[in-house]
């Protein structure tokens, strides 16, 4: 992505492989609402 936007971030969410929402629900609502209220 880093090729295609300027502001990128990177986030690595444990015991996770390819289905994020539904392998770390919890988590990944965590990290989407961070980033949808920009505070990052």
């Amino acid at each position: 992505m880093r090729l295609a936007a300027d502001d990128v971030t990177g986030v690595l969410l444990d015991d996770c492989g390819h289905y994020p929402a539904e392998e770390q629900p919890e988590r990944f609502t965590e990290v989407l609402s961070t980033f949808l209220r920009g505070d990052r």
